[in-house]
């Protein structure tokens, strides 16, 4: 009987440390979205949604499909080649607090003032307005308990969340801002 108790008390005891992980794990899960905007400026951004800070370990960029290194590339591809002046920031190694936003990349005309609206057609706020909803992402993730994600979501609003055991190593299709 002793024996009995013994084991029925180190079950119910592997069980409570079980519960306790997925409740800690609960009050820590990030979940990131991508979202491209040209209210009030034209820009791209990723904002955590979540109860728990994301670590962000690997980034993904295309146009079309079309993998891009830096942003210098997406708005060529979008609004034709020439300088196109903006401001970017790092996301590929950053940590994203909860219910922070990061604007990855804000698009300004030529005297540095940001670009608004919808603009006029074949205007480059038209054309980067336009092109926003071309712009997909692959955003891999971690809490800080080491649970990974890749955040996958396109200019339109389309995303997916799906967990991976890790990130991917940097390579060709890494962005690099």
């Amino acid at each position: 009987m002793a024996t009995f108790i013994g084991v029925l008390a180190l079950v119910v005891s592997a069980y409570t440390a079980y519960v306790q992980r997925q409740q800690v794990r609960a009050q820590v899960i990030p979940i990131l979205q991508f979202g491209t905007s040209n209210t009030p400026q034209l820009m791209v951004g990723v904002d955590n949604k979540g109860v728990g800070p994301a670590i962000i370990k690997h980034v993904a960029v295309s146009v079309d499909g079309q993998p891009m290194r830096r942003w210098t590339e997406v708005l060529s591809k979008l609004m034709g080649p020439g300088k196109h002046p903006f401001v970017e920031n790092d996301i590929g190694s950053l940590i994203l607090a909860p219910n922070e936003t990061v604007i990855a990349l804000k698009v300004n005309d030529d005297a540095g003032a940001p670009l608004r609206g919808s603009g006029t057609p074949g205007s480059p706020t038209a054309l980067f307005n336009e092109g926003r909803l071309h712009i997909g992402v692959e955003i891999c993730y971690c809490s800080t308990l080491g649970d990974c994600w890749m955040l996958k979501a396109d200019g339109r609003g389309r995303e997916s969340r799906d967990d991976v055991r890790r990130c991917p190593a940097p390579s060709e299709r890494t962005f690099l801002e």
